[in-house]
């Protein structure tokens, strides 16, 4: 791949990084205000609990994907970056400019998500 594309898609997962860890800073802080909320009666304590379940989901959601993000990091550094972990073959450009922090090609993700269907996990 050229060094250019390469240049840009590392400037989008730096830019994807920062703007993932900022979002988890805001849902933690989030999270302790609600936690530090006390008192009130049955329905504030259920939207509360509500919203801290939300909260907690969608802070997983969010480092799993900054996760993602920094592993594709790691593979523009070690020189595997686009590459399918799966089968080994390149992965498609326009793939990869859609979701620079994928790891699979578009087959070995339907083999992935059809896998993670039947049995829940890989």
């Amino acid at each position: 791949m050229h060094p250019k594309r390469l240049a840009g898609l590392r400037k989008v997962l730096e830019l994807k990084r920062d703007q993932l860890t900022a979002t988890l800073a805001k849902t933690a802080d989030a999270s302790r205000a609600i936690g530090e909320t006390v008192g009130g009666d049955e329905g504030e304590e259920a939207a509360a609990a509500s919203n801290r379940d939300f909260l907690s989901a969608q802070g997983f959601s969010l480092r799993e994907q900054l996760i993602l993000v920094k592993d594709a990091l790691i593979r523009l550094d070690t020189g595997e970056f686009g590459i399918c972990e799966e089968c080994g073959r390149a992965v498609n450009l326009k793939r990869l400019e859609a979701v620079p922090w994928t790891r699979y090609c578009r087959d070995c993700q339907q083999e992935v998500e059809s896998e993670i269907g039947s049995s829940g996990e890989r």
